[in-house]
């Protein structure tokens, strides 16, 4: 029903083009994309420090939420 979804453009761009599409809720594709790209943000510059990926909970408190609300959506 979507075939531009079978693309491989990325994580990002897949989130919000399924938000365009009517599949995610309004704002779910953006928050759930906002918060990969924060993530990897993270973890992209604790490789180049050269230390752990791990960071305080409440550091990533709001993406946890945006990814959590995509799996339940999507997911159940």
């Amino acid at each position: 029903a979507h075939p531009a979804l079978r693309a491989n453009r990325g994580n990002i761009a897949l989130l919000l083009m399924a938000e365009e599409a009517g599949l995610l809720p309004p704002g779910m594709g953006r928050a759930a994309a906002e918060a990969y790209r924060r993530l990897r943000q993270i973890q992209h510059r604790a490789r180049l420090d050269e230390v752990p990926t791990q960071v305080p909970t409440e550091e990533v408190a709001q993406d946890a939420q945006a990814v959590l609300a995509l799996w339940r959506h999507v997911l159940g």
